[in-house]
C-alpha cells in the first residue's frame, strides 16, 4: 500500500466556506503562492499547504491559482493518496478505484 499523500485529515478548510448559491466563489478553497485560502465572507482563513500536507512542492506548485469546491475538498479527506493534476486532484482508495475532482473556474 502507498503511503499517505494527502491533506492533513484534521485540516478541514471547508468548514470555513460558505454554504449558498449565492456566493459560488466562496463556496471554494483557493490555493494561491503555497497557501490554502477559505472563507465564508465574515472570516478568512489562510495557511500554507505545506503546513495541512504532506505534498511535494511540485504538488503544491500545481495548485497555485486553483479552486476546489469545499464540498470536493471535504470527499478528499477521506482518502489516503491523492494525485495533482493540472485540471483535477484524483482521489486514490485502497483498492486503487479513483475518483477525480475538476477544479473550478
Amino acid at each position: 500500500m502507498k503511503s499517505r499523500y494527502n491533506f492533513n485529515k484534521y485540516a478541514k478548510m471547508n468548514l470555513l466556506c460558505s454554504k449558498d448559491e449565492l456566493r459560488p466563489t466562496l463556496n471554494c478553497i483557493y490555493f494561491d503562492e503555497g497557501n490554502a485560502i477559505a472563507s465564508d465572507g465574515h472570516a478568512m482563513l489562510v495557511t500554507p499547504v505545506s503546513e495541512i500536507s504532506n505534498l511535494s512542492d511540485e504538488d503544491i506548485e500545481k495548485l497555485n491559482g486553483k479552486l476546489i469546491d469545499g464540498n470536493d475538498y471535504k470527499d478528499l479527506l477521506k482518502f489516503d493518496v491523492i494525485k495533482v493534476e493540472s485540471d483535477e486532484i484524483v482521489g486514490i482508495a485502497k483498492t486503487g478505484a479513483e475518483t477525480k475532482y475538476l477544479f473550478k473556474d
